[in-house]
């Protein structure tokens, strides 16, 4: 009787349920328009502006006709309003599929980075390699040229004392007496 009496107060006109906005004549379009209140704050964190975007079945045509390199290159606010008309559970895979392809991405970029850098340590490597054999054969030249200078140096020295040693070299004085050099 509570309920009776609780229903007669609420509602005091008779209420036709069919008459509502949610009747299935107004929801026709139900899956074509809707407006999430969480894209719209997302949208707001993001630099975007409220608006009531119209996804349309045309709209999922769109998302499966964008390529992966497209899916990839969009950006996080242009794809939530993508996939506003789709249902969560493919939402979730397409916005999956971009995080994966971004992801693969890097991992290439990364890689490529790598490989650079370690070609670039092997030419390096390469380079220093040359130059210290370079410098092996430049000091072993050096050593040479080095060890002939000290034998002329040496030969030069001995020759020097010979001579000097024949400049004062005094003469016996029975050669000075007998004339025979004079």
């Amino acid at each position: 009787m509570d309920e009776r009496l609780l229903y007669d107060n609420v509602f005091p006109e008779p209420v036709d349920i069919s008459d509502t906005p949610w009747s299935m004549d107004n929801l026709l379009f139900e899956e074509d328009i809707k407006s999430d209140s969480d894209d719209d704050i997302t949208d707001l964190f993001n630099g975007g502006k409220i608006e009531d975007v119209v996804s349309t079945t045309g709209t999922q045509r769109k998302i499966k006709d964008l390529s992966d390199e497209e899916i990839k290159n969009l950006r996080v606010q242009d794809l939530n309003k993508l996939l506003r008309g789709i249902p969560r559970e493919e939402a979730v895979k397409i916005r999956r599929k971009r995080r994966n392809l971004k992801n693969r991405g890097y991992a290439l970029t990364c890689r490529r980075r790598r490989q650079q850098f370690q070609e670039d340590l092997f030419n390096e490597n390469q380079l220093l390699k040359k130059q210290l054999e370079d410098g092996r054969e430049t000091l072993c030249k050096v050593l040479k040229e080095k060890s002939e200078y000290k034998k002329k140096f040496l030969q030069l020295q001995s020759d020097c004392k010979k001579e000097l040693m024949m400049e004062h070299f005094v003469l016996p004085n029975f050669l000075l007496e007998s004339g025979n050099l004079a």
